[in-house]
């Protein structure tokens, strides 16, 4: 997918779909204008820039748990489902661009840009597990140490898990 992105007087537009309201670095709103999510949304960050919440008028409300600049839970949907992330000790090289997917797989420019968020982190979760699903990861890595795959498991209540794979080029 490639994605037309603009920039102009703070605000970051992502083709005619989003439009990002930027300060110190950070999106703080957004406005959504597709089908999908539409609406607006509020980002609120700790004093390190870490994202603590995401809340969506009308889509999602994330709140995020930090330890030792790692997410260790998130509780989505105003308590209704919350998620235990399990961390392994290993980090990679620049950073993990799943991680963004914790926000919304619906903002593309957080899959190259976490920071733009505050989810900017080196971690790699073994598992990620909630009210009625789990996940469960793998990766390699570029001789480099940065991901070259990240593989995942996605498991609904009792049905067969699903594989998905992520490829990334660094450059």
């Amino acid at each position: 997918v490639i994605e037309k992105i603009t920039w102009n007087n703070g605000i970051l537009k992502e083709g005619d779909d989003i439009n990002y309201h930027i300060q110190d670095g950070l999106i703080r709103w957004a406005e959504f204008f597709e089908r999908k999510i539409e609406g607006d949304a509020t980002f609120t960050y700790n004093s390190s820039k870490q994202i603590t919440s995401f809340e969506h008028e009308s889509y999602n409300n994330n709140t995020y748990t930090w330890e030792n600049d790692k997410i260790i839970s998130l509780t989505s949907n105003k308590g209704k489902n919350s998620l235990s992330i399990t961390n392994n000790k290993k980090e990679c090289k620049g950073y993990n661009p799943f991680m963004a997917h914790l926000i919304s797989r619906n903002i593309s420019i957080l899959d190259a840009h976490p920071e733009l968020a505050g989810i900017r982190t080196k971690q790699l979760p073994d598992k990620i597990i909630g009210n009625k699903d789990k996940l469960e990861f793998s990766y390699t890595f570029t001789k480099d140490g940065y991901i070259e795959t990240c593989t995942f498991y996605y498991q609904e209540g009792n049905y067969s898990p699903d594989k998905h794979v992520y490829i990334y080029k660094w450059e």
